[in-house]
């Protein structure tokens, strides 16, 4: 995936990972992202590899750690 640009809101990361994911990015932000982990566990998700890593918020990275500390 590609790291957002100009936007420093974590839910710009979590749009990012359901569009790869190939999943639809409408509803609230605060539904979307507990459901994010699941689907990550469901296509067997292992990695995550950013493009633009240096383009990550303190936010972005926030949601990456909670992402992956689920995910353990």
């Amino acid at each position: 995936m590609v790291a957002p640009k100009n936007n420093d809101d974590e839910q710009a990361l979590g749009d990012q990972l359901l569009a790869a994911l190939g999943l639809p990015i409408r509803g609230h932000w605060s539904t979307r992202k507990p459901k994010l982990m699941g689907h990550l566990h469901q296509y067997g998700t292992e990695i995550l590899i950013v493009d633009d890593a240096h383009d990550l918020s303190l936010e972005h990275l926030m949601l990456l750690k909670e992402v992956t500390d689920q995910g353990k």
